[in-house]
């Protein structure tokens, strides 16, 4: 296991109006919406951005608030990006568990 506990508890109660205009300041109106969505849904939040954009601010904030569900590069997880399209030939694209089971898990 990694260091983190994998166990998060969700203590988020709400959004006070301050740090919801705080948070729109630093990503705009509708990314904020789009992450009030996210935290209303129980979803994991990934933040990604240009340096210095607020992402580990935000990222600390909604862990502040009690909401654990919050990925960015910087802290609690890694993005990873894939480079390459998967070629658009049908007979080579398996269910995933087909691949599982090639695989043995």
């Amino acid at each position: 296991m990694g260091k983190y506990d994998i166990n998060m508890i969700n203590n988020y109660r709400g959004m006070p109006k301050k740090v919801k205009c705080f948070i729109e300041e630093l990503i705009g109106k509708e990314e904020t919406k789009k992450l009030m969505q996210g935290i209303k849904c129980h979803h994991f939040i990934m933040l990604v951005g240009p340096e210095c954009s607020g992402k580990s601010t935000i990222a600390f904030i909604l862990r502040r608030l009690g909401y654990p569900f919050v990925i960015d590069d910087n802290g609690l997880g890694m993005v990873i990006r894939t480079s390459q399209k998967i070629p658009d030939l049908s007979f080579e694209l398996k269910p995933y568990h087909a691949i599982a089971e090639e695989l043995g898990i």
